[in-house]
């Protein structure tokens, strides 16, 4: 890991408050790297808060770099605005005709953010998890007149705003093991009333922590095999578990996590979060693993927000065939980490494309 990654680092924990000072002043050039590696990880708002307080310390960037950065966290916090205001307006509707929601990810991991920084969390579409039956949810969403395209087991693409993505989940995530997806499946089931009946927070209805510590960790396993994961996400993972004190208990996290093959994946995400947030041990779920730990952030620099700096992903540019071989190809580097979750990946992806044809949404 380079010199300036490291500093990249202490920037975002200045920014979230568990570093008071950087090691360094950094030099002018390395201003411009340090506002495009936070582009690239989708952190241009929350590294904000860190360049504010260099401010103070008189240690800022020039001005022309710093008016650029401080323009583009307004546009985040506009945009965030927007998303909230929309998440409000969409779980409203839905509760008035009857459906109970849960928006994932996004605006619904934002509040655990603290309150200087959860307007600065660069936001995304929009993912509401709908309680019931997935055909009846898409029908009346087509009977309000939205567009209802992709549609796969976990979700569909539905276009309710003109200006937003939403995704509208069926289920909040998935495993390529069936044995691993079953035993999800039936913790999603028990946990359903609890998610649905939270209680909202600024009119946002969103899961419990207990929820989220799983369901978060699951969505960076994702991606990390589809097409790369970002430094964004991690700290989603961080605020959840950070501000998680005395509101769950860590035996039933670690106890599921166990229970789908994950604690590998959380000692290598442990790694990460101490070594780039700043992570105290005592919100610790299990022992960080330095080897995977390493190898996991190597892959989180190198490809960004989910993973569109990667040039190794030039090839999944292409038609979906070669995606698909481009992706088989590219995991492999994971296979002696998670051997179950990419030997399971071929037969699932075919399984889908059959479950998707018999259901006509091909």
């Amino acid at each position: 890991m380079n010199d300036i990654n490291e500093l990249f680092f202490e920037l975002i924990r200045m920014s979230i408050g568990t570093q008071t000072c950087l090691s360094r002043t950094p030099s002018a050039a390395e201003w411009g790297k340090l506002y495009d590696m936070a582009k690239k990880q989708s952190l241009v708002g929350v590294c904000f808060a860190g360049v504010q307080k260099m401010v103070e310390q008189q240690q800022a960037p020039k001005d022309m770099l710093y008016f650029t950065w401080l323009g583009m966290t307004a546009k985040i916090q506009q945009r965030n605005q927007i998303v909230d205001e929309q998440c409000v307006v969409l779980q409203q509707r839905l509760s008035s005709d009857g459906f109970r929601s849960c928006i994932l990810k996004g605006q619904g991991v934002a509040r655990v953010y603290p309150g200087h920084l959860r307007g600065l969390r660069q936001s995304g579409d929009i993912d509401i998890w709908i309680e019931g039956d997935r055909d009846q949810a898409l029908g009346y969403f087509r009977k309000q007149g939205a567009k209802v395209s992709y549609t796969s087991i976990k979700h569909a693409q539905v276009e309710v705003f003109e200006d937003t993505e939403c995704e509208v989940h069926s289920r909040p995530s998935w495993f390529y093991s069936p044995i691993h997806d079953r035993r999800w499946m039936k913790w999603v089931k028990e946990q359903e009333i609890c998610q649905f009946g939270n209680a909202p927070i600024n009119g946002i209805v969103a899961p419990t922590t207990e929820f989220n510590l799983v369901f978060l960790l699951i969505h960076i396993y994702r991606h990390l095999f589809e097409e790369g994961i970002g430094l964004r996400q991690i700290m989603d993972y961080y605020m959840a578990l950070s501000t998680s004190a005395n509101k769950f208990q860590v035996p039933e996290v670690t106890n599921e996590l166990k229970a789908l093959g994950l604690l590998r994946f959380a000692g290598a995400l442990m790694f990460v979060l101490k070594k780039v947030f700043g992570l105290g041990e005592q919100y610790m779920m299990c022992n960080p693993n330095e080897k995977d730990g390493r190898f996991l952030l190597d892959e989180i620099m190198q490809g960004g927000n989910f993973g569109k700096y990667d040039e190794r992903n030039g090839e999944r540019k292409k038609n979906r065939i070669a995606r698909g071989f481009a992706t088989m190809k590219r995991n492999m580097r994971y296979i002696s980490s998670y051997s179950s979750e990419i030997l399971w990946a071929p037969i699932w992806k075919m399984w889908h494309w059959c479950w998707r044809k018999k259901h006509g949404y091909i």
